[in-house]
């Protein structure tokens, strides 16, 4: 294992640019990786709501709005 990082002495861009490299590794790492079966399962049932209608969906516009006004 490498070194322990200090995320508290990492800028927000540095944090990023971390996550987006360990994001980057995974991917051209893990081909064979196979997600858990509650993944499935979890998408399963979303996509259930949305043909039965169950579903409700925001604009990512009217989320934002929501999220100033209560922050």
């Amino acid at each position: 294992m490498g070194q322990v990082l200090d995320l508290h002495k990492m800028s927000v861009i540095e944090r990023i640019m971390m996550l987006n490299e360990i994001w980057q590794s995974l991917e051209t790492e893990n081909k064979n990786f196979e997600s858990p079966k509650w993944h499935e399962d979890v998408l399963q049932s979303r996509q259930k709501k949305v043909k039965n209608g169950a579903a409700h969906f925001k604009s990512f516009e009217t989320v934002k709005q929501e999220l100033k006004a209560k922050f």
